[in-house]
C-alpha cells in the first residue's frame, strides 16, 4: 500500500518463456500496470481479458477522480529470437 503521491518502483525478470519466439522476434511486449485505489476491484481485472478488454477500466473509474492515473502502460524492450 501506498500513501498518496508516494512512487514504487518494481523491476522485473519475466520468468516466463515463449512458446514460438520466432512469430514474435523484434516485437516488443507490454507491461500493464493497474492501481486500484480502494482494493475493491479485483474481480473486474483478474484476468488479461478483463484488463484489455475495458471492464478493469470501468471498475477503476469510480476509485478516484482522476481517471487517467488508474492503469499504466510501458512497452517493454524488443523480443529477439535465439537461434539453436
Amino acid at each position: 500500500m501506498l500513501l498518496p503521491r508516494d512512487k514504487v518502483t518494481i523491476n522485473t525478470d519475466p520468468s516466463w518463456q515463449c512458446a514460438n519466439p520466432a512469430l514474435v522476434d523484434g516485437l516488443s511486449w507490454t507491461l500493464h500496470a493497474i492501481t486500484d485505489v480502494h482494493a475493491d476491484d479485483f474481480a473486474s481485472c483478474a484476468t488479461n481479458q478483463q484488463v484489455l478488454s475495458g471492464i478493469c477500466s470501468s471498475a477503476l473509474t469510480d476509485d478516484d477522480d482522476q481517471p487517467s492515473d488508474d492503469t499504466s502502460i510501458r512497452l517493454r524492450p524488443k523480443v529477439t529470437a535465439l537461434t539453436p
